[in-house]
């Protein structure tokens, strides 16, 4: 995939440009360094094809 826009990090900021973004269906992707998944999962947020976040 093809992303037009990537966001580094989930907090207030990202989430919000990340989720107004979407809207313009954008393909989007978010890296975050966390622990809710292993390392390197990739998660589809909001059930929005264009919108994904890969964990580091």
């Amino acid at each position: 995939m093809i992303y037009e826009v990537i966001i580094v990090g989930t907090g207030a900021g990202g989430a919000t440009v990340a989720h107004e973004l979407s809207k313009k269906e954008w393909n989007i992707l978010i890296l975050e360094k966390g622990s809710d998944y292993p390392i390197g999962s990739a998660v589809n947020l909001l059930k929005t094809p264009n919108l994904n976040l890969i964990y580091l």
